[in-house]
């Protein structure tokens, strides 16, 4: 449950960034 959606943020951001960066 909440340690699942850390894991999840942790993988997204850095991809949101690159997106946003991009």
């Amino acid at each position: 449950g909440r340690r699942s959606m850390e894991l999840m943020a942790h993988e997204v951001m850095p991809r949101v960034n690159k997106a946003l960066g991009e």
